[in-house]
């Protein structure tokens, strides 16, 4: 049976942030390239002015992003306890700091995305312009960009999930008064070699990382060592 109802669960958490990051990314690709050239620079400069008017409502996307996050990890830490005590309770401190620290952090992760993929567009327009390329080599450039983007917008969105739910995985079962855990990998070909060696060993909150999910991509999950509670 998976002890990792979090990891699935974060589906729809990655869904909204990849939608925040590529939509933005391929709106501003748009505007420009349906655009005569002439218009491109007064469009950088409006789509420059947007994105620093959109951090309220990105605020708000990614507090329902990370707030989906938070109720499937408490809900997989509940089953966990379930199954190894065979008893129903939450003793957890909802995680308000640590929510707020993370959509703080993405905000500006976004917004810096966007400002860098709006920069390399400019220069891109710029040189292209300087150097006498014709508009199609220009576009088809600035079509690279939007790729490149896209990319690291993926990277993003899949990795922000996995990392807020396994900073949420330390919160609860440290403020349940768990102390250790047990590391548990998610048995494929991806894990890396490092947690391969680290799969069903007892490890201290206390102790300095990584832990379960704070690593780029780290699917891995922390299995409560209940000694605490059972005494």
């Amino acid at each position: 049976m998976s002890n990792m109802p979090t990891i699935r669960g974060s589906a729809q958490a990655r869904l909204i942030l990849y939608r925040l990051l590529s939509l933005k990314i391929t709106d501003a690709e748009l505007k420009l390239l349906s655009a005569d050239s002439s218009q491109w620079g007064k469009i950088l400069l409006a789509l420059e002015t947007g994105i620093d008017k959109a951090t309220k409502s990105d605020r708000t996307t990614l507090n329902q992003a990370f707030s989906q996050i938070d109720q499937t990890t408490r809900k997989g830490l509940q089953h966990q306890i379930e199954r190894l005590t065979g008893q129903s309770f939450w003793l957890g401190i909802h995680a308000t700091e640590l929510l707020e620290s993370f959509i703080a952090e993405h905000t500006k992760l976004i917004k810096s995305v966007q400002l860098e993929y709006l920069d390399k567009i400019g220069f891109t327009i710029d040189r292209g312009i300087r150097n006498g390329h014709l508009q199609k080599d220009i576009a088809k450039n600035i079509r690279h960009l939007t790729s490149l983007s896209k990319k690291r917008a993926q990277l993003i969105a899949r990795n922000a999930p996995l990392q807020y739910s396994g900073a949420l995985t330390r919160h609860h079962q440290t403020s349940s008064g768990i102390k250790s855990y047990r590391w548990q990998t998610s048995y494929d070909e991806r894990v890396r070699d490092s947690h391969k060696s680290r799969d069903g060993k007892i490890y201290d909150w206390n102790a300095v990382g990584p832990y379960p999910r704070s690593e780029v991509n780290c699917r891995c999950d922390a299995i409560p060592i209940l000694e605490v509670l059972t005494r």
